[in-house]
């Protein structure tokens, strides 16, 4: 579970570093957006797998 929410966040924050580099600003509410719906994703893969 824990495994899950750190990697939502990575994604989240991946996000919003390719964005300030691609774009020179940061989009914080896309990224947070993408890290809780990775989160989520993951989640839901996790319970769906077991």
């Amino acid at each position: 579970m824990k495994k899950n929410i750190i990697n939502g966040l990575l994604v989240g924050a991946g996000v919003i570093l390719y964005h300030y580099f691609a774009h020179g600003t940061i989009n914080w509410a896309r990224g947070l957006g993408i890290a809780v719906i990775t989160t989520i994703l993951m989640i839901v893969f996790d319970k769906l797998r077991k």
